[in-house]
């Protein structure tokens, strides 16, 4: 049997993972005033926690930063 602590889920998927996954990295965190049109599946930071995301990873131009919470 294999152990698999998290996940990297889309932001819909936030709560049903964090029911079965101890650790959420998500995707597609945008800032409410971002114009990147370049994902259909994004939410802003705050919903993010909200929803129960542990890493947030957030596209910033040329560089990608991960958001330990």
């Amino acid at each position: 049997r294999i152990k698999i602590d998290g996940v990297i889920c889309p932001p819909t998927e936030i709560s049903k993972s964090k029911e079965l996954f101890d650790l959420i990295v998500t995707p597609g965190i945008r800032l409410k005033n971002d114009t990147n049109d370049d994902q259909k599946n994004i939410t802003t930071p705050e919903k993010a926690i909200e929803s129960g995301a542990d890493y947030l990873v957030r596209e910033d131009l040329s560089e990608i930063t991960l958001n330990m919470l």
